[in-house]
């Protein structure tokens, strides 16, 4: 029996937190004895991961202290596969492994574009891993990119493009739909025959650029009466606020929160928006597809375009431009544009077919000559 450790800081909420107990859940159904490293023993994430499996607790007060314990549960627990997740513990993964004489083979996950600038604190950080990621990450047995343009960042950085596969993020198309027929707790969903809704489902992060989208809401505002819902939580809460205020919109603009059951407003709502700077991938685009919701998102890197079908399944605008968003929204809310999703291209995206090319992934890696 094949024994896979995945590598994670946390199980915090999170989409690759999320993905990662699945894949681990999935495994363990396969007959592959699982544990899960952590570099602390957190995260609502853990009440989904089977019981069966071994859950260690690496202590670290942070992740890269988390670095000499990992090697020496290396050394010792020797599991034939480590699979690490995110950019910095894969770097930390990839080091262990050399350092601890670990023979097992190694696979890191990437889940955003390798080394972009727009996920570090600042400019020193983001100088020093990008000097580090072409010496560390070309040493890893396999890699898995969430889109094809992680994959193109992964060789950018020197990672052998024979090592790559590409694996989208899953879907369940059923449990989806069986959540968007719940009825939703928020006054505006009830009156949304009158005035539409615009919504928006996304950490109030940098990256996720909620201030073009907000702009992009007062062009359509001042042309027909509509509302905007932004559902997540994030260090930006303040400043939209703020700027919500500045462009007179507190009567039609919520920032509503983390909600458990974003796909009942995806399903009632007239139109939702991603206004990335970057994805990965962007999952929330996939699940509002399922929930037949008209789909607007800037074209930003990487995974809008490949999840869209180059614009045929969802509207694509340029990043920060708050004009041609906001034309967009109106043109869909006056119905001049209707893009229906087929089923087949949903298909490749559905849970059993992922796990399935993360199974072949993992066996393909084992069966490699050390």
């Amino acid at each position: 029996m094949s024994k896979i450790a995945f590598f994670i800081p946390t199980l915090e909420y999170g989409g690759a937190e999320k993905i990662t107990v699945s894949l681990a859940n999935s495994m363990l159904q396969s007959d592959y004895q699982v544990e899960f490293v952590l570099a602390r023993k957190c995260g609502d994430w853990l009440k989904y991961l089977d019981t069966q499996i071994t859950v260690v607790d690496l202590s670290a007060a942070r992740t890269l202290y988390s670095i000499f314990p990992l090697i020496n549960y290396l050394k010792i627990n020797k599991p034939d596969i480590l699979f690490s997740t995110l950019e910095f513990p894969n770097i930390l993964a990839i080091i262990s492994k050399r350092l601890s004489g670990f023979t097992g083979k190694q696979i890191i996950k990437a889940t955003c574009m390798v080394g972009h600038r727009i996920f570090y604190k600042n400019q020193f950080e983001w100088l020093l891993m990008r000097s580090i990621i072409p010496f560390v990450y070309p040493n890893t047995d396999a890699a898995v990119a969430i889109s094809n343009g992680v994959a193109q960042s992964l060789a950018h950085f020197g990672v052998n493009e024979s090592k790559i596969t590409v694996i989208y993020n899953p879907i369940q198309r059923k449990k989806i739909l069986d959540l968007a027929d719940q009825e939703v707790d928020h006054p505006w969903f009830v009156e949304a025959n009158e005035y539409p809704v615009i919504i928006s489902v996304g950490s109030l992060t940098k990256v996720k650029d909620h201030k073009t989208l907000i702009r992009a809401f007062k062009h359509v505002r001042e042309h027909m009466k509509c509302r905007l819902v932004i559902f997540g939580e994030g260090y930006l809460r303040n400043d939209l606020s703020k700027l919500i205020d500045e462009l007179n919109l507190t009567e039609d603009v919520h920032l509503a929160g983390f909600v458990k059951n974003p796909y009942a407003f995806m399903k009632k709502a007239s139109v939702f928006v991603l206004s990335s700077i970057t994805e990965g991938f962007s999952n929330v685009l996939l699940e509002a597809m399922v929930c037949g919701c008209p789909i607007i998102s800037t074209d930003c890197p990487s995974g809008p375009a490949e999840i869209l079908n180059n614009g045929r399944y969802g509207e694509l605008v340029p990043v920060n431009d708050p004009l041609k968003m906001g034309s967009a929204i109106i043109n869909i809310l006056e119905r001049r544009h209707s893009k229906k999703v087929d089923e087949r291209w949903l298909d490749q995206f559905e849970y059993d077919h992922i796990i399935e090319q993360y199974k072949n992934v993992i066996e393909k890696t084992i069966c490699q000559k050390y």
